[in-house]
């Protein structure tokens, strides 16, 4: 199966039905770069409406063009959203996505890529293919085959392991691939240690840029990305989060490092070297206040080529198509543009039938070695508060739902809660804050009083039971405090004492959460608000 747009974006099926059909007189339009499946922005802010986006060099009053060249407000009932990208849209407003990833980057440039070697191969590293040495890339992941330990590949762009970018040359059975870099000199080639393995398969299509080469027996990996930590599996951004623009992803890359954006369209059609692709997820690089005017902010540039773009939690969402060079649109230059990893690893699977898997890991630089089985599990430690309080840690707080109380009731619970924009509220205020609020729980007396066998616990199994029984409803009182008042006692206990970011949302939270008293789990989630997919048509 190959993942396309209306894969990628869960559930778009009908509006990009619609898209397929008017793409070839969309793209024909002058002006017109790409074009993709994504919510509608007014004035920087999204309306989290499924439109068609239009993305042009430059806006042109209506008056300014001939009929045919006029994008229509709606196609077959579904709207249609231009984006200017010669006058960029503003960013979102405070406090209505609040970037917290990695901000974008100045443009790389020959100077500036990361020519370093490392004794495990990692993520976000160099690789460079003898197919043409000038034109290095970056390691996104590694897969791993599926029932022989000792076949590793490492995972980039066809364009990188493969082939060069005009098609003058291609990668065999002997064509190896170096990290970082293969010497230039024929001198310095014969004392050469940089060789790390051999091409193995890989195709550049209208539909994928990927290739692995099989890295030698002995070659020490790490399944991580440089300063990201490791990758702990993969995801399909869904509907809602694409419409959003808030859904926010990284990667790094030797060109311009590590950097974040959001999501602005997925199943995008763009031309990349005469290939059309029509399943590109579009990527904004986050605002980066450090730069001049005069400089353009970017995702990925030239050399990115294969980086690996995953989301919050470190799953991959796809790979860099191509880092980019000068005769890329200026406009669009800076904006990622990034195949689904769900295509990538089914062009492998399905097409090249490789049974192979991404490699991941469960924490930071577990080192592994071709030919070798993997160490065994280090022993869990002690349950204690991560130490990292780095909001995009590797290591996410513990969920504020014990799994001793809750089992599979929290699964239950976040599925719905994350249906709603007011119950992402409250998933959000303990992904971005939890560590701070282990941490005043376990130094303040008063606030552990609060969380006495009566006090949260005591919610928390309640909530758990409301959950699996329908009738079971949240009790009135809590340690004979009225339940709103337990509340209301907990958010201002904790507001005396938290930091300005967090004490604003609690706030944010507060205001979500609805009255508890004595109200059933259906009742509490009609009271949250209708879930997004029947608040907008899409």
């Amino acid at each position: 199966m190959v993942l396309h747009g209306d894969d990628a974006l869960r559930g778009g099926g009908r509006c990009a039905a619609v898209m397929g059909r008017a793409l070839d007189r969309l793209l024909a339009v002058p002006g017109v770069l790409a074009v993709g499946i994504g919510g509608r922005a007014r004035r920087g802010r999204p309306t989290r409406e499924r439109t068609i986006r239009v993305f042009v060099a430059r806006k042109r009053p209506a008056g300014e063009l001939a009929p045919e060249h006029l994008v229509p407000a709606e196609i077959d009932g579904i709207g249609t959203d231009v984006v200017d990208l010669g006058n960029p849209p503003p960013d979102p407003p405070p406090g209505e996505c609040e970037v917290r990833g990695p901000t974008g980057s100045p443009p790389g440039s020959p100077s500036r890529l990361d020519l370093r070697r490392w004794k495990q191969l990692i993520g976000g590293a160099m690789i460079a293919s003898d197919v043409d040495p000038r034109a290095p890339g970056t390691i996104g992941g590694f897969l791993e085959h599926t029932s022989d330990p000792g076949k590793v590949y490492v995972l980039s762009n066809q364009h990188v392991l493969g082939e060069t970018l005009d098609r003058s040359r291609k990668a065999d059975a002997d064509t190896r691939v170096h990290h970082p870099i293969e010497a230039q000199f024929p001198l310095d080639r014969l004392f050469s240690s940089t060789s790390v393995g051999t091409y193995e398969t890989g195709e550049r299509s209208t539909t994928v840029d990927a290739a692995v080469a099989r890295l030698d027996p002995g070659v020490k990996w790490y399944a991580d990305i440089l300063e990201i930590g490791p990758v702990t599996g993969t995801y399909v951004p869904t509907g809602p989060e694409v419409d959003s623009h808030c859904f926010e992803v990284r990667k790094r890359g030797v060109a311009t490092g590590l950097t974040g954006g959001t999501v602005q369209a997925v199943g995008a059609a763009y031309d990349v070297d005469g290939i059309r692709y029509t399943n590109l997820i579009i990527v904004r690089p986050n605002p980066n206040r450090g730069l001049p005017t005069t400089v353009r902010n970017h995702f990925s540039d030239h050399g990115d080529s294969g980086a690996l773009v995953v989301d919050a939690y470190n799953r991959a969402v796809g790979m860099v198509l191509a880092g980019f060079g000068p005769d890329e649109p200026k406009e669009m230059r800076g904006w990622g543009k990034v195949l689904p990893i769900g295509v990538v690893l089914d062009h492998f699977v399905t097409t090249k039938h490789m049974p192979v898997k991404l490699a991941t890991a469960t924490r930071a630089r577990i080192p592994r070695v071709v030919g070798r089985p993997p160490p065994p599990p280090a022993p869990s430690p002690p349950s204690r508060a991560p130490a990292s309080s780095a909001p995009h840690a590797s290591v996410l707080p513990p969920s504020p739902l014990p799994p001793s109380s809750l089992g599979s009731a929290a699964v239950v619970l976040r599925a719905d809660l994350g249906r709603t924009v007011a119950g992402r509220r409250l998933l959000r205020l303990w992904h971005d804050h939890g560590e701070e609020l282990v941490r005043l729980t376990a130094g303040r007396p008063d606030l552990a009083g609060l969380w006495s066998a009566d006090g949260g616990p005591g919610l928390v199994r309640h909530l758990a039971e409301t959950v699996t029984d329908p009738a079971r409803a949240l009790p009135t009182t809590i340690g004979a405090v009225p339940l709103g008042e337990y509340v209301d006692q907990v958010h201002a206990a904790y507001a005396r004492y938290a930091g300005p970011e967090l004490r604003s949302a609690l706030a944010r939270a507060r205001s979500a959460l609805p009255d508890l008293t004595g109200a059933t789990y259906a009742q509490l989630l009609e009271a949250l608000g209708p879930p997004e997919e029947e608040r907008h048509d899409h």
